[in-house]
This record gives structure tokens, C-alpha cells and sequence, in this order.
């Protein structure tokens, strides 16, 4: 099966750019990156409104836990320590609570989906059906 990047077309160098792109997204390293950026921008005020953005970064956080990432073990607040580490003590305080309130809300999200895919799966079962 061909991937986007691979039907879109291009000269050799644009196809292999976009394959080492694509590589590059299937790994958790990327998606706590964009976690990060989006967490900074949110409390610095750059990019969407806060909300967005915050919003943005639970998401992100659900991706790089679907490629292994430790996802509620502060893997967000250590991913932002060398930021956090910039700030006064009352706003690395502040950025530390909403780091791990955000993580917490991702694992409810990769809970309730394992749960929702879970049902699915056992309601999708025909037990007792002849084949």
C-alpha cells in the first residue's frame, strides 16, 4: 500500500524527503516534540489560543503513547525540563501542575479508547455463529 507521501510524486530527493518525514512520524520521539512545542507555545502565548494548543498537546501525547512512549510516567515535564528549568520557581511550579494534568488527561483518553476498542471488539464477536 502506498503511502501519501508516495503518491503525490516529486523528483527522487522530494520523494525520499518525504519518506524520511513520514519515518520520522512514526516514532514517539516526534510526537513528544510536537507535544512540547505546543505546550510552549500555549503558556508563552504563541500559535492558537491556549486552548488549542493545550488541547493539541494531549493529542500529541496520545500519539507518542500509540509508538511506546511512557505516557503518564512525567514524561511530558521531562520532556519540557530544560524550559522549565528557565522559569522562576513559581511559574516552573505552575508549568510542572499543568504538565502532569495534561499527561493525566491523555491517559484517560488512551483509557477510554482501549475500553470503547475493547467492546468493539467483543461486540463485533459472533459467538456460536456456524461458518
Amino acid at each position: 500500500m502506498q503511502t501519501i507521501f508516495e503518491t503525490v510524486g516529486g523528483d527522487e530527493v522530494q520523494q525520499r524527503r518525504r519518506a524520511a518525514m513520514y519515518d520520522a512520524m512514526q516514532t514517539s520521539s516526534y510526537w513528544l516534540q510536537l507535544a512540547e512545542r505546543g505546550f510552549t507555545f500555549a503558556l508563552r502565548g504563541h500559535g492558537n489560543t491556549p486552548v488549542v494548543e493545550l488541547g493539541n498537546v494531549v493529542s500529541h501525547l496520545v500519539q507518542a503513547a500509540e509508538y511506546g512512549a511512557p505516557v503518564g510516567d512525567g514524561v511530558l515535564a521531562a520532556q519540557l525540563s530544560n524550559r522549565i528549568a528557565q522559569e522562576t520557581p513559581a511559574a516552573a511550579e505552575i508549568w510542572s501542575a499543568i504538565a502532569d494534568a495534561l499527561e493525566r488527561v491523555a491517559v484517560q483518553r488512551i483509557a477510554a479508547h482501549n475500553e470503547a476498542a475493547k467492546i468493539e471488539a467483543q461486540t463485533s464477536m459472533v459467538v456460536g455463529t456456524p461458518v
